[in-house]
């Protein structure tokens, strides 16, 4: 009996010295509430603009490459205009004919047909059957076939052997090497570059002879062709070819008093 008593006292005693453990309090995590197009992460919200469950701050974000563009390849479209522009630009100006001086010689053309008009008798030779000189003052030249004749109108007035010459045989027909008395037309030399590239072009570069002219330079191997074209009519009033090795000018032409519109008949002999 005391044994048992004496258990039960040290049963009491051990339970006595035993502490009860403290409870475990657990903090209840406070509701986020993410506006649309964000997702909550714990306790933020982050953007997620796409919709794909990952914060658009941690998608890598590609940077475009940047390809450039190929160069076009220079095209030649507007300098060739330009010389084409100039060129029908003549055309049309001298639909009806036009004239021009190049030193004392005057020069008129229409259609196929040019006159010149010498500054002075030439000379083709002395007649010794006829004892005279063959002489003329006017040439007229088939710029289609090529056939030129030349004749002594008299027009000079002058008091001179020459014009008792030119009286005896006036209007005779001499026929003329049509190469010796051509010489380059305006035309000829819009005709020659037409179509080309040029290296430099200026509105209104100079005034010659009374006409605003426009510039225009050509290069081709070692010659460089600088004309003055009268902007008005695109005809070149001045033209200088030179070697662009050491500038040595090796032709150079003035046009001067021009005149457009040309009667055929001016053209015409008899």
């Amino acid at each position: 009996m005391k044994k048992i008593i004496f258990g039960l006292l040290v049963l009491i005693l051990v339970l006595a010295s035993c502490k009860a453990p403290e409870p475990i309090i657990v903090e209840k995590v406070p509701e986020v509430l993410c506006p649309d197009q964000y997702m909550r992460i714990g306790t933020t919200c982050c953007l997620d603009a796409n919709e794909n469950a990952i914060c658009d701050s941690d998608e890598k974000i590609e940077t475009p490459v940047e390809t450039e563009e190929p160069l076009k390849p220079d095209t030649e479209t507007s300098d060739v205009l330009k010389s084409e522009e100039i060129y029908d630009k003549a055309v049309k100006a001298t639909a009806m004919g036009y004239a021009y001086s190049v030193l004392d010689e005057k020069f008129f053309i229409r259609n196929n047909r040019m006159k010149i008009l010498f500054g002075d008798y030439v000379k083709l030779g002395y007649d010794y059957e006829k004892s005279r000189l063959n002489i003329i003052d006017t040439a007229y030249l088939n710029l289609d076939t090529k056939y030129a004749f030349g004749v002594c109108t008299g027009r000079f007035f002058k008091s001179s052997v020459w014009d008792k010459t030119c009286s005896v045989i006036k209007g005779i027909r001499y026929p003329l090497y049509f190469g010796d008395y051509y010489y380059k037309t305006p035309m000829d030399w819009l005709e020659q570059f037409k179509g080309k590239k040029h290296t430099h072009f200026r509105e209104y570069d100079k005034e010659i002879r009374g006409r605003y002219t426009d510039i225009i330079i050509f290069e081709q191997g070692s010659e460089r062709t600088t004309m003055w074209i009268d902007h008005k009519t695109g005809l070149p009033i001045r033209i200088n070819v030179e070697n662009m090795r050491d500038n040595w000018t090796k032709e150079y032409v003035e046009y001067a008093n021009l005149v457009f519109y040309i009667e055929p008949e001016e053209v015409v002999y008899g």
